[in-house]
């Protein structure tokens, strides 16, 4: 870890880099990186930490491999931006030459008010040829990527949401729904034949895991879609519905329900699915990623000193539980 901190104050010195850059450096830390913005590209240097069985990035060897599948597994939805790993050797300089001390990812950098959670925050109408086009190319990145039948798609989501709900039983004062886990487990039994379907029907897909709306650019009227999770394999298999329910939970989540339904709309249609927007499996899986929101943010609430910070963590919390309670299913 010493190393990764040298690393990050060079990291924030607009000298360090072998290119111009932007005088100050602006640095974004998320759990488990932190991302560099020069002005012409972004550098991604990975933590060195482990999350049970979903992460490791605890040896240079991993975090090395793992940027090698964050740029392979990015490259399908964004090739223009995902450019290439880079090294910083033991002199502390982006050379080759030397023992590796990090390995980054290099990418090029896009205006971020073209990034559509800005674009939202900003208060900027989103055109529906956005989601126009975004549903089109999802649709078209489905079917590149469907995967083995013989995937248990009961056994996953039933696993998953058991998950949720044993995690956040074990947090205080979560604000827990027990009549959602009695409609989510009932819901699970009396389909549980259809789930299963979906995998002989081609139904499941290596997608993206990650799909809302800050891990999506319009820029110069392109969609690109950016961010997949590279770190785990059963994060990014999935039924197709549940990764479009995720943007739609979003849309939903920032009071854009137009907008959520008609984008769910276009994509249903270029798949020729008989689903609506307002399926009962659709919104399953809107409660399953909105569930799994409140469950993550409520997991930084002991991480964060009591105030205001925390408060607004719980309350984000709150709005997800109270999101993934209202869909209908």
């Amino acid at each position: 870890m010493l190393s990764q901190e040298k690393i990050l104050n060079n990291l924030q010195n607009s000298s360090f880099y072998p290119h111009e850059t932007n005088k100050d450096i602006q640095m974004i830390e998320t759990h488990i990186s932190w991302v560099f913005l020069t002005g012409s590209y972004v550098y991604k240097m990975k933590k060195s930490l482990k999350f049970g069985d979903i992460l490791d990035f605890s040896t240079i060897e991993k975090r090395f491999q793992a940027c090698k599948d964050e740029l392979f597994y990015n490259k399908r939805l964004a090739p223009s931006i995902y450019l290439e790993i880079v090294q910083i050797n033991d002199n502390l300089e982006f050379s080759t030459e030397g023992k590796p001390l990090e390995y980054l990812v290099k990418m090029k950098q896009l205006p971020q008010e073209d990034l559509l959670l800005n674009k939202v925050k900003n208060k900027e109408e989103l055109s529906d040829v956005i989601f126009i086009k975004l549903a089109k190319i999802i649709a078209e990145f489905h079917k590149k990527n469907t995967i083995h039948p013989e995937f248990s798609l009961y056994e996953n989501i039933f696993e998953k949401w058991d998950e949720n709900f044993r995690t956040t039983k074990t947090y205080t004062d979560f604000p827990l729904d027990s009549d959602l886990e009695t409609r989510v487990f009932d819901f699970l039994e009396k389909n549980r034949n259809f789930f299963n379907e979906r995998s002989n029907q081609g139904k499941i897909v290596e997608g993206h895991g990650d799909l809302i709306l800050a891990n999506i650019f319009y820029f110069k009227g392109e969609v690109i879609i950016f961010d997949c999770i590279e770190f785990n394999e059963m994060l990014r298999i999935q039924d197709i519905l549940e990764e479009v329910a995720f943007l739609s939970m979003d849309l939903d989540f920032h009071k854009l329900y137009d907008l959520s339904a008609f984008f769910m709309k276009e994509y249903l249609e270029g798949i020729n699915s008989d689903f609506t927007s307002e399926s009962p499996m659709i919104n399953f899986y809107k409660s399953y990623r909105a569930y799994v929101r409140a469950k993550v943010y409520y997991s930084q609430v002991l991480q964060v000193e009591p105030g205001e910070a925390r408060d607004k963590v719980v309350a984000l919390s709150t709005k997800y539980m109270k999101l993934a309670s209202s869909y209908d299913f």
